[in-house]
């Protein structure tokens, strides 16, 4: 069921008195894209309803759900959501996670604010309004994405472990490495909208990952906030899920192997040198020389020469260098 606008306890001891702003007049589209997500997508719903930044409009399709989702949000849209709640509906088919949600962003009006959204998680009361308050202290017209640290939870919400804080800062060649904007606690401006929509994401590459590379390569501000924005559910049903230590991200990385990874990586950079977009020479520049490369010497060189062409932790930058020097093209 779902409850009146208020204050969850679940963030008492987190939540500061919402500071007055100026900006209330700027929408925020929240889009959310739906598959068998009956199970939580109340509790979604009900902590986007007690936001402190009310205007906000969702934007949602249904990706073919057998179970509840789509009469859940429609009894939601007569109720809490009236008049804040919108249907895309132009494509019937299944079209996956990362293209369901770059489908709504080419769908839906132009509004100052994006924001991706979950099933299945609980954001922070001050989620939007943080956001948007780091976007606007930029001042900034470039293409700007904010993402956030998460509270990992089990599927009950009770805390697990706490997402990872940066060691590295974000730039283009470390987002070709690795993704640290996690999807539900981006939200973009318009500018960056309009990038993300020119190049469709390679397959096996998420809209969040997409939506980082892109914004970066076009040189745009890349806001990462120490602040937990929700409370992320570890579940089954993840389209992807956190990994809640170091030792277990190395763990999975050893386990699936450097083949895909490094598919992935390889196509990435093919996808965006060939994509003929009017973006900076320099980082032209970093991709043609990755892609260029196909001697062991010629990789050393290029991490010798660009120390941002790294992960996070030490131990994850000991196996992408085993991976990239050692991959064969």
């Amino acid at each position: 069921m779902f409850s009146s606008p208020s204050s969850s306890k679940r963030w008492a001891h987190h939540t500061q008195k919402g500071e007055e702003t100026d900006f209330l007049s700027e929408k925020v589209a929240i889009l959310l894209s739906l598959y068998n997500g009956e199970k939580y997508l109340h509790e979604q719903l009900n902590s986007i309803v007690n936001q402190t930044y009310q205007n906000w409009v969702i934007f949602w399709r249904d990706d073919q759900s057998t179970d509840q989702s789509k009469f859940i949000i429609e009894s939601f849209s007569k109720k809490y959501g009236k008049d804040k709640c919108i249907e895309i509906s132009d494509i019937k088919d299944r079209l996956g996670v990362a293209n369901s949600y770059l489908h709504l962003l080419k769908a839906i009006p132009s509004t100052p604010f994006i924001a991706f959204c979950d099933q299945d998680d609980v954001w922070h009361p001050q989620k939007l309004e943080w956001a948007i308050t780091k976007i606007k202290s930029l001042h900034s017209k470039k293409p700007t994405l904010y993402c956030a640290r998460q509270y990992l939870t089990n599927s009950n919400l009770d805390i697990i472990s706490l997402s990872f804080s940066l060691k590295k800062k974000p730039s283009f060649s470390a987002s070709l490495t690795q993704n640290i904007a996690t999807g539900h606690t981006i939200v973009i401006n318009t500018t960056a909208r309009d990038i993300i929509n020119l190049l469709p994401s390679p397959p096996s590459v998420l809209h969040d990952w997409w939506s980082y590379i892109l914004v970066s390569y076009f040189d745009g501000n890349i806001i990462f906030d120490d602040k937990f924005v929700s409370h992320y559910r570890q579940h089954n049903n993840n389209a992807i899920g956190a990994r809640s230590s170091i030792l277990q991200r190395g763990i999975k990385a050893l386990q699936r192997g450097p083949k895909i990874f490094m598919n992935i990586f390889n196509k990435n950079i093919h996808v965006l040198l060939f994509s003929g977009l009017n973006t900076p020479i320099k980082n032209k520049k970093i991709l043609y020389s990755i892609h260029s490369s196909n001697s062991f010497f010629q990789k050393i060189i290029i991490l010798l020469k660009n120390n941002e062409l790294r992960r996070q932790t030490i131990y994850e930058n000991i196996i992408f260098f085993i991976w990239f020097l050692l991959s064969k093209k």
